[in-house]
């Protein structure tokens, strides 16, 4: 049986041959010096002139194929496989070069070359696995030229061979329009081929497709469906996409200790943002019993893999002296962290760190730099904070102007003490074109704001309202805090 030898040519697996036969076929120019051969002691594929004594010495063959790619199963069950954990393996190592920024360095060039080579003859040869490679090097430019198209045309045609891999890769392609025009449906097409033969990240994407009913009908169930499906196979993002619909009682009956079990074997599978989420819910008390202390057990272990979220929330617990000993500067070095990463809480809260001098020295103009980041992204604290900035002249010229502008995005977001000040802006005149027609308008306009804020709970725009409705009531008494 040992004497039983494959070969492949054009993507065919043929054999068992002896060996004999084989040298028969070598002679007769029928298998080339580079074609791959297998007998069952070989631990891989190899090049046929590799063969003691099967072609004359220093035959021309191409660099031979790294001992980690063997071509797709040969027709026997003994022979060895391309397996996920193969492929996974290169990708790692891809991903690892990537992340060290050396794509167009030499190491890539004198480490990858022949490997890249290989690959290229593999996937003329019409081998699936090469062709799926040979697309990331295109997808990610590792030495050779950067170049989508040419990666969704090996990708498509390793993926129409039945890859799963290159199937999934394709979906990726489609959903986020690399070298594709974007196309939802066609990413669930590719997604759904790949998930039906095990692949736990198309099962994950597929889910997430059902989920926001991209590209198909949105359908919770079929989500949690494919969502455990991966799951089932270990995938760590899928436990806590499956947490997050017992949490929100989506395609199943809503359930916190469910989603609790759910965040925990993500989280300690090392997913980040289950670790975020299971920190949550102890600062919260939902689904376990609160413990603060757990709660920044998790949130560390999420900020320390630079989850963004976590590391504000990490902040805020040095800041208040939650689950940990009180400590500013901990506090600040956590939002630093957070707001160079682009969040926009983490950014008001490094403004109002430098405003305070809370963990660092007090800086006004470094306050209203980061108040500025955060009220460009939205963040209704953040232009407030940005608003009182101007109005009091502090860290910018003094602008009742602009104090009004952002008062009135943060205030149109439902922040109630920005609600407040803008009324207050209206019906002093302050920031807002005067003229005595306008006078009824404006207090109009003011005391709809009081209201607002009143109507959130904010005691000082309740006892303005209550003034500038009563104002005989000014000073008949000094109880201030009757209503």
């Amino acid at each position: 049986m040992a004497d039983q030898w494959y070969y492949v040519q054009q993507g065919k697996r043929i054999g068992p041959v002896s060996r004999r036969k084989l040298g028969q076929l070598a002679k007769s120019g029928d298998i080339t010096p580079d074609d791959l051969v297998w007998k069952k002691d070989m631990a891989s594929w190899r090049p046929a002139s590799e063969v003691a004594g099967l072609f004359a010495p220093g035959a021309d063959r191409p660099p031979p194929l790294p001992s980690e790619l063997p071509p797709p199963l040969p027709q026997s069950s003994d022979a060895p496989a391309a397996t996920p954990a193969d492929l996974e393996a290169d990708l790692t190592e891809i991903n690892k070069l990537l992340l060290l920024n050396k794509p167009s360095s030499g190491y890539i060039e004198a480490v990858w070359e022949k490997r890249i080579d290989a690959w290229r003859i593999a996937a003329k040869r019409g081998d699936a696995v090469g062709r799926y490679l040979l697309c990331r090097c295109y997808e990610l430019g590792l030495g050779v030229p950067q170049d989508h198209k040419k990666a969704v045309k090996y990708c498509r045609q390793s993926a129409e061979q039945g890859l799963p891999r290159s199937q999934a890769n394709l979906g990726f392609y489609f959903e986020n329009a690399i070298g594709v025009a974007q196309d939802h449906s066609e990413a669930v097409k590719w997604y759904r081929k790949a998930a039906e033969q095990g692949d736990a990240s198309a099962q994950r994407l597929l889910a997430l497709h059902y989920e926001a009913g991209l590209g198909v009908a949105q359908d919770y169930s079929e989500a949690v469906k494919w969502y455990r499906k991966a799951a089932e196979q270990g995938d760590a993002s899928a436990h806590g996409f499956l947490g997050l619909c017992y949490a929100n009682g989506q395609g199943v009956p809503q359930d916190d200790e469910e989603a609790v079990n759910w965040y925990r074997k993500a989280a300690e599978l090392g997913y980040a943002d289950a670790q975020c989420l299971l920190g949550n819910c102890y600062r919260n008390g939902k689904g376990v019993s609160e413990d603060q202390a757990e709660a920044v057990k998790w949130y560390r272990k999420a900020a320390a893999q630079g989850d963004a979220d976590a590391q504000v929330r990490l902040g805020f617990s040095y800041e208040n002296g939650e689950g940990v000993r009180q400590n500013e500067w901990e506090a600040f070095k956590w939002y630093c962290r957070a707001a160079e990463l682009g969040d926009g809480r983490a950014q008001n809260r490094l403004g109002t760190c430098y405003q305070k001098g809370k963990g660092v020295a007090q800086n006004y103009d470094e306050a209203v730099k980061w108040y500025r980041k955060a009220a460009d992204q939205g963040n209704a604290y953040a232009q407030y904070n940005l608003g009182d900035c101007y109005y009091h002249g502090k860290g910018v010229p003094q602008s009742y102007e602009e104090a009004v502008k952002w008062y009135r995005k943060a205030a149109e977001q439902g922040h109630a003490d920005a609600q407040y000040s803008l009324g207050f802006c209206y019906l002093s005149h302050q920031g807002v074109p005067f003229n005595y027609e306008n006078c009824v308008k404006d207090r109009e306009e003011g005391l709809m704001w009081y209201r607002k804020a009143a109507d959130q709970g904010c005691k000082t725009a309740l006892d303005a309202l209550l003034e500038e409705l009563n104002p005989s009531c000014d000073d008949d008494d000094d109880d201030d805090d009757e209503w």
